[in-house]
């Protein structure tokens, strides 16, 4: 059964290869910063995939991150033209959109914390990043040490931060953002989080993080303790000297203050479309066809578009088999400011930018998918077994539209008998293959 299924996606594999291949063969170098869209033809073609994707990934749709309007406009962009191509609403009540239960959450400005007789300023001091919709009181808690945030082999049991705030450290060079922390079920029963950041947060961070959102997985599920991103000096505070400090040590001083949260639903939804089979017997049965609708937004201040590029042309990470150096060596440092110094003198000065556009992740992805979607749905020939197309969203917030579709099927889960899924295919020739031979190598 399973190699005639996959036999029966045979047809679609192919024409996802050839969707890779057309981004593969699109124009390269450096390419315009607008692009006038054309009307898209049936045809997989590089124009069409350009025509999508500079829609797409514009600054307009605001980096497409889940819980903005930017999201909201990005997915109803998807959904014009699912309708546009004739394909059939297959989300909720007959509609392309499914909905996730997906909530926006902020602190008050009334949250206090305290160490001992020290109060600690809200905003420069500590930020709350998980609050959710309740008052979380911290007069009197004890706190217990629970090692480092990256590492869980270091934390304490369940039983041990039973009604205590957990506080962790963060290593040198973990960015800001791995810090606002979503507890686990090892913390469960805290009764908050406080992971101590290795530098001062940035203003513009601090916007950032000041608001969260939040994936309810099932209805009524508890909501975990509170995170809180803290000052580094708050450690020595509770707990003294740092040298001997030990996962599991308890605090020399007691906290106190409160927290003070916020929430509201936030938007956040996956596309759901489908094209019927052409066979009565078979057309039961779906192949799914899927890619994040959403990136991660913007930035709250401008950055150096430039330097950016300098350094991902020259040391950021290229994929699992090409990992980020922890640290630049005098040459790739070197090669960096050549680079950018040649960049701005092209472009006449530094260029500032805050959006993430997304262009690739999963841009690329999503407009695949729109340009399978019309090449079927305009094709006289239609597949034995039904297409179900779905543009998932929050992948970059953890899976949760992917998740949540699994757990919330808008058609029989046993009656899709095959998920095939494209991100990031946007870059690379395309001769490119990268797999893992028999050794364990990668090729």
């Amino acid at each position: 059964m399973l190699s005639f299924r996959i036999s029966a996606s045979a047809s679609v594999g192919a024409l996802l290869a050839f969707a890779q291949l057309a981004i593969a063969q699109a124009p390269r170098g450096e390419l315009p910063r607008t692009h006038k869209p054309v009307p898209t033809t049936p045809a997989i073609s590089p124009a069409d995939l350009m025509t999508r994707l500079y829609t797409i990934a514009d600054d307009s749709m605001g980096g497409r991150e889940v819980g903005t309007e930017y999201h909201l406009k990005a997915t109803a962009y998807i959904a014009a033209e699912a309708k546009r191509m004739g394909l059939v609403p297959a989300g909720d009540s007959g509609g392309y959109f499914q909905n996730l239960p997906v909530f926006s959450s902020w602190s008050d400005s009334a949250s206090m914390l305290g160490v001992g007789a020290e109060r600690l300023a809200n905003g420069p001091d500590f930020i709350v990043v998980t609050p959710g919709e309740r008052t979380v009181s911290l007069d009197g808690a004890t706190a217990i040490y629970g090692g480092v945030v990256t590492d869980s082999s270091t934390w304490p049991s369940a039983d041990a931060v039973a009604g205590k705030v957990v506080v962790l450290s963060a290593l040198s060079g973990v960015p800001i953002r791995r810090l606002a922390f979503s507890p686990t079920s090892r913390f469960g029963r805290a009764t908050a989080v406080l992971v101590a950041a290795r530098e001062r947060v940035s203003p513009a961070m601090m916007v950032g993080l000041a608001r969260s959102v939040r994936f309810a997985r099932a209805q009524g599920a508890p909501l975990g303790p509170p995170s809180v991103i803290v000052l580094p000096r708050v450690v020595p505070l509770l707990f003294g000297m740092m040298d001997s400090l030990k996962a599991g040590a308890v605090a020399m001083k007691r906290l106190t203050g409160a927290i003070v949260g916020h929430e509201r639903p936030a938007p956040a939804r996956n596309v759901v479309a489908m094209l019927p089979g052409s066979d009565p017997r078979l057309k039961g049965e779906f192949v799914a066809i899927g890619a994040h609708n959403d990136h991660i937004g913007f930035n709250r201040a401008p950055v150096d578009h430039d330097s950016i590029r300098a350094f991902n042309r020259t040391a950021r990470v290229q994929g699992a088999d090409s990992p980020s150096p922890r640290s630049l060596t005098p040459e790739q440092l070197a090669t960096i400011r050549r680079m950018t110094d040649s960049l701005r003198a092209l472009h006449g000065g530094a260029r500032q930018d805050s959006i993430y556009n997304g262009a690739d992740d999963d841009g690329s992805g999503t407009v695949s998918v729109l340009e399978i979607a019309e090449f079927f749905a305009k094709s006289k020939v239609r597949p034995k077994r039904s297409l179900l197309f779905i543009w998932h969203a929050a992948e970059e917030k953890g899976l949760w539209g992917a998740e949540y579709f699994t757990d919330h099927p808008t058609v029989p889960r046993d009656s899709i008998v095959a998920q095939l899924n494209m991100d990031m295919v946007g870059r690379g020739a395309a001769s490119d293959v990268t797999g893992e031979a028999k050794d364990g190598t990668l090729t």
